[in-house]
């Protein structure tokens, strides 16, 4: 395998993430990294390959639930707990990504 390779393909998918909005591309990504898996011939955490899977399952039956459903207003309680419990930051990725308001978060109860 080219770990490298693979980590180069994932700073490009990063980049990327910066100027469009992250669950709205999900797919790309999740294809992206896949790709790069097999090119790079490194292998995945199985519990991620589940995950996105599933994710992009929820996503669909969501959408075609409500085409309107804002996927990551949905997400923030649970991203926030994340940030929380392995101290990494992506509040500042949501605002400036994803138009979400301070004030949408301003109730928001975390268990």
């Amino acid at each position: 395998g080219d770990p490298d390779g693979f980590c180069t393909g994932i700073q490009s998918i990063i980049d990327d993430s910066k100027y469009q909005p992250f669950f709205q591309n999900f797919a790309d990504y999740t294809a992206r990294i896949f790709s790069l898996a097999s090119t790079y011939k490194v292998k995945l955490e199985g519990n991620f390959i589940t995950i996105a899977l599933a994710m992009k399952i929820c996503e669909g039956i969501s959408i075609r639930l409500d085409p309107h459903i804002g996927m990551v207003q949905g997400c923030i309680p649970w991203l926030f707990k994340a940030q929380l419990r392995h101290g990494v930051n992506i509040s500042d990725y949501l605002w400036n990504t994803h138009n979400v308001k301070k004030s949408d978060v301003k109730n928001l109860t975390i268990s």
